[in-house]
């Protein structure tokens, strides 16, 4: 049987940030308990640690059962129009670890909007590739392997076009969803170390 547990921690208003939103998520502003929402399905959270030297490090789950995952999810106050969604990693490329993340950027009816989702493989490299939306249909696509960091991830959305890039790289565009970005969701699965360096939404 699934264990879903919602904690709702911090709530903004929607109208708080009408005019234009750019908003940095760096250093104690990174923490797991400073995220709105924490959602735990067949574990016991996110394993991680309290940011150093203005990371938070993860580590995958904390006692996770076969299936399980946990998602951490950001405030997006609702911005609307054009925008441009940053993310600085550090990826752990050992062998002995195994799992994925995937960011998703969500309207306020539960949809998400576009992602990308990144898969630790048993050689220790990564994978990245695009997760097309509710109403996206993807342009193009490929998948980009990492062997080494940087990882620098972007969203950005001008009109009904999305465009996907890592360090630079445009790797997945779409056309899809113009509703305003609500919030910003994190999904965790597996063991795989990483460490989030910084993260960047703000209105183009």
């Amino acid at each position: 049987m699934k264990l879903k547990t919602a904690l709702l921690l911090v709530m903004l208003s929607p109208a708080a940030f009408a005019a234009g939103f750019d908003e940095k998520f760096a250093g104690d502003d990174l923490a797991v308990q400073s995220w709105m929402q924490t959602i735990v399905d067949r574990c016991k959270g996110v394993a991680y640690q309290k940011p150093l030297n203005g990371k938070l490090v993860l580590s995958g789950l904390m006692e996770p059962q076969p299936g399980a995952s946990a998602v951490l999810e950001r405030d997006a106050c609702y911005t609307t129009g054009d925008f441009h969604w940053i993310v600085d990693l550090e990826l752990d490329f050992s062998k002995n670890t195994q799992g994925a993340y995937s960011w998703n950027i969500m309207s306020d009816n539960g949809e998400v909007q576009l992602g990308v989702a990144l898969q630790k493989n048993k050689s220790g490299s990564w994978e990245i590739k695009g997760l097309r939306g509710h109403t996206c249909k993807s342009l193009s696509e490929k998948i980009i392997r990492l062997e080494k960091n940087p990882c620098k991830l972007e969203i950005i959305r001008r009109k009904t076009g999305y465009q996907l890039l890592c360090n630079g790289q445009l790797f997945f565009s779409a056309d899809g969803d113009t509703a305003a970005l609500a919030s910003i969701r994190l999904t965790v699965s597996g063991n795989a170390g990483k460490a989030v360096k910084s993260m960047q939404l703000k209105k183009l």
